[in-house]
């Protein structure tokens, strides 16, 4: 789910931490390589679920202040 990362999925994992108050919920989770998540647990690192009016979307943002936006890729068998 992090855009500029293709590597598969190895992580089930909070988009808010649950260590940051983030509930175990559908809502707040989120697929992630392990690079990906061990990163995202950094100092710095935010991210937040935004309502984008369909499939799932987070909203990422770098200690630099760079925000970046993922959506989920369609379910098998749906349309685009």
């Amino acid at each position: 789910r992090t855009p500029w990362c293709n590597a598969p999925i190895k992580h089930f994992d909070h988009v808010v931490q649950h260590s940051r108050g983030g509930p175990t919920s559908e809502a707040n989770s989120a697929g992630r390589c392990a690079g990906c998540n061990q990163t995202k647990e950094q100092n710095g690192w935010e991210e937040r679920v935004v309502d984008r009016g369909g499939r799932h979307t987070i909203e990422i943002t770098t200690p630099v202040g760079a925000t970046y936006t993922s959506t989920a890729p369609p379910l098998p068998g749906t349309p685009r």
